[in-house]
């Protein structure tokens, strides 16, 4: 039988320790998330600089280097709110503000016009704005308000570029980018859900063995 908590104080500081463990989670993810962030902004910097414009390319990563630094810095914030605090609402939302501009980031590099300019190039971004995708599934799955949306910027632009070239192969492509976004967004979702369970869980077991060691008392 599922153990509930009956006292609506409990049930508001149960409700605020799984947002608390949750954004735990997410900032536990943030490290390796911006190291593939700066390693794969370097090698779009290596890889695209003969062939696209100069200014351009100094530009996107400025912004992505930068969003990527001040993501790191939030992580530093959260672990210096207090965790009683009422102040994690407001950085959840600032955080998946930066959280969307890094999706932007890269989510722009099919309406480069390099894109279509060589067969390599046109690879080379769709394995790279997929995988940046599927990174988000991994690293961004304790926010929903972080990582769906994060997929859709990122996925989104590719299947209209892809769709709207009028090509079989590339339409055909856009269908398939779309599959693998809904598939995406389906298990960020299924992953949200379990660690959030999971959490609660826990949680409440041991608000259960605190009641129990008292009643003993």
């Amino acid at each position: 039988m599922k153990n509930k908590i009956e006292n609506p104080v409990a049930e508001l500081d149960l409700k605020a320790g799984i947002r608390y463990e949750t954004l735990s989670a997410l900032a536990a993810n943030g490290t390796p998330s911006f190291m593939m962030s700066v390693i794969n902004a370097v090698i779009v910097y290596i890889t695209l600089g003969g062939v696209t414009d100069r200014l351009l390319l100094n530009s996107w990563f400025a912004v992505i280097i930068s969003i990527t630094i001040l993501r790191s810095l939030m992580i530093v914030v959260f672990h210096r709110l207090d965790k009683d605090g009422n102040r994690f609402v407001a950085w959840s939302a600032w955080y998946a503000v930066l959280v969307y501009g890094s999706a932007l980031c890269w989510g722009v590099l099919p309406l480069w016009d390099i894109f279509f300019l060589a067969n390599w190039t046109e690879s080379f971004i769709v394995f790279l704005v997929a995988g940046m995708s599927a990174g988000g599934l991994i690293t961004l799955y304790p926010s929903l308000i972080s990582a769906i949306p994060y997929q859709l910027l990122i996925l989104g632009p590719l299947v209209f570029v892809l769709a709207s070239s009028g090509e079989p192969a590339h339409v055909a492509m856009s269908i398939l980018v779309s599959l693998f976004l809904i598939l995406l967004v389906r298990s960020t979702y299924t992953l949200n859900r379990a660690a959030s369970n999971s959490i609660r869980l826990e949680m409440e077991n041991n608000e259960l063995f605190k009641f129990l060691l008292r009643a003993k008392e």
